[in-house]
Parts: C-alpha cells; sequence; structure tokens
C-alpha cells in the first residue's frame, strides 16, 4: 500500500492507500516493538521510506493549494516517519530538518502554538541558522513571540540570545518582554490585559507598572477630539491608581507617577465641575418645571464636584 500510495496513476486512491498502510505499520509496531524486519526484510525496509515521502510530498501538495491544517497533519506524520527512519539508520542524518520546519510553520499558522513551539525548539536547540540558503529566522522570531506571550522570561531570554547570536542585524532580538507586552495588539483591551500580565510576572517593576498607568491614563484622559470613555472607566481608574502608587513607591525620586496623578485628578475635578454647570444650567432653565430627575442629577453633581475639591 506504501507503494501504492506513490503511483502516480493512482493518485485519486492515493490519500486512503496512504492510510491504509499507515495504520497497517503502527499495528505491525504493536506486534512487534523493535520492528526488526526493517532491518532484515528489504519489502519492509522500503514501506516507512514510502510513507515518509508520501506524506512530505501530500503536505506540500496541500500547502500549495492552501489546505494548511490538513497539510499539517500530514507533516506531523513526515516528522515520525523521519524519526522512525533516523532511529533505525534507514536515513542518515541527525535531524530532518525540512520536516521539522513545516510542521512547526503549519502549526503556528493554523494555531496550534504549543505544537509549533515544540517543532521550532528542536531547530533553535540545535543553532540551526539557515536550510538550503533560507533563513530560519522566523523559527527563533516564533519561540521569542511565543514566550512573550507565556511571560516566560527565562525562554524568551534564552531564544533571544541564540536569535541574537545568529541574526545580529536584526532588530527583532533586541526587543525586551514589556515591548511585547505594549505592541503584542493594538487594541486597547488587550494591551491593558497584556500588560497587566506582565506586571503581574515582574510586580517590582517600575516601567512595567508606569507603562501600565499611561496606557490607561492616554484612553481614560484623552485629550483627543470625541474622544469616549470606556464603559468600565471606573475599573480602569482603580487598576491605572494602582500602578501609579506601586511606581511612585518603587521610584520615589520619579516625577511621571505624582505627574500623571495631578493631571488625572484636575481633569476628573474640570469633568464634574462641567458637569454641575450642566445640571445647575438646565434646573434654572426649567424653573418650577424643573423635575425631581433633574434636580436629583444637579444634586450628585454638586456632591461629586464637593469630593474632588476636598
Amino acid at each position: 500500500m506504501a507503494n501504492i500510495s506513490l503511483d502516480s496513476t493512482k493518485a485519486a486512491e492515493a490519500d486512503k492507500n496512504r492510510s491504509e498502510a499507515d495504520a497497517a505499520l503502527a499495528k505491525y509496531k504493536e506486534m512487534d516493538a523493535d520492528m526488526k524486519l526493517l532491518m532484515e526484510d528489504p519489502t519492509y525496509k522500503n514501506t516507512p521510506f514510502n510513507l515518509y515521502a508520501g506524506y512530505f510530498n501530500a503536505g506540500i501538495a496541500d500547502i500549495n493549494n492552501k489546505a494548511y491544517e490538513p497539510a499539517y497533519e500530514k507533516f506531523k506524520k513526515t516528522v515520525d516517519y523521519s524519526e522512525l527512519l533516523i532511529a533505525k539508520k534507514i536515513m542518515n542524518k541527525q535531524m530532518d530538518t525540512a520536516a521539522i520546519y513545516y510542521a512547526g510553520l503549519l502549526a503556528e499558522n493554523t494555531k496550534h502554538a504549543d505544537d509549533a513551539q515544540k517543532y521550532y525548539a528542536r531547530i533553535a536547540d540545535a543553532k540551526i541558522k539557515e536550510y538550503n540558503e533560507a533563513s530560519y529566522e522566523s523559527v527563533y522570531q516564533g519561540l521569542v513571540r511565543y514566550y512573550a506571550g507565556k511571560n516566560d522570561n527565562a525562554n524568551f531570554e534564552k531564544y533571544k540570545a541564540i536569535g541574537k547570536e545568529l541574526f545580529p542585524q536584526s532588530e527583532f532580538f533586541t526587543y525586551s518582554l514589556l515591548d511585547f507586552a505594549v505592541g503584542g495588539s493594538s487594541d486597547f483591551n488587550e494591551r491593558v490585559a497584556s500588560l497587566e500580565k506582565h506586571v503581574a510576572s515582574n510586580p517590582e517593576d517600575y516601567k512595567s507598572n508606569i507603562t501600565l498607568a499611561e496606557i490607561i491614563y492616554d484612553t481614560l484622559d484623552s485629550r483627543k477630539a470625541n474622544a469616549v470613555v470606556p464603559g468600565n472607566a471606573e475599573e480602569l481608574e482603580v487598576k491605572m491608581l494602582a500602578a501609579l502608587n506601586k511606581a511612585s513607591s518603587l521610584k520615589p525620586g520619579e516625577m511621571q507617577p505624582y505627574l500623571l496623578l495631578g493631571d488625572h485628578y484636575l481633569l476628573k475635578s474640570e469633568k464634574f465641575r462641567d458637569a454641575m454647570v450642566t445640571a445647575e444650567t438646565n434646573v434654572t432653565k426649567k424653573g418650577a418645571k424643573a423635575t425631581a430627575d433633574d434636580k436629583q442629577q444637579l444634586a450628585e453633581a454638586k456632591k461629586h464636584t464637593a469630593l474632588t475639591m476636598s
């Protein structure tokens, strides 16, 4: 079946024949874990190699057809067979770099991040820079991004250092864990969540705390025209104030936390004052027609203004 699956005249049956051959070989391995016939019988010796070639070629065909999930499944099999062939000394190499690279790349593209990391790590740990003159820089970048997302500083620094060693001209390997937390997304909520995660792992880092506070401040107290205050403004304010207070405790001599705190409360008092003036004008205009709700809004506005002034 393995040999037939490579027959171009039976292309329509290739997937079926390859799957049946794969299942048969797996069954044989259960019966003979050492797979002695692979070393003694030329027919059996060719079977795993034909399956390896079949899965590799079919995976490439899927890539060309943009069928990435099926391609990924085929390259997982390709790597499995290459490891068997290497272990049985049928394939004379230490690592099938191309198959592992394709498996990692497809895993990353199909959102199997943990699997991608495992394939990429094998290439990176061997410090392989290129294959057939094709650069593997993306492998090291993928690992750095993966561990940045995990807030795993040890592995982040490990693969960043290897990347910098192999690709010294690349700016990518100069970025810090904080750079990834800030720049990993353009979405405000995702950036805040990423920074909170980073701060949780680095609570005593001044720069992390002040960066979290600044990002929230720029949205909460935005000077941009028609800026919309987030619906969770109160929750964000609590997070910002906590980050500012932590930052000021870490570096009492730094002015930025105090400047942001002062500016925030100044803007807050101006907003409450404007709200009070608006409510007061509304009640005055309506006179005797002012409703209980109008008067309640004015009372609340005065209350908030008094609190911010005290």
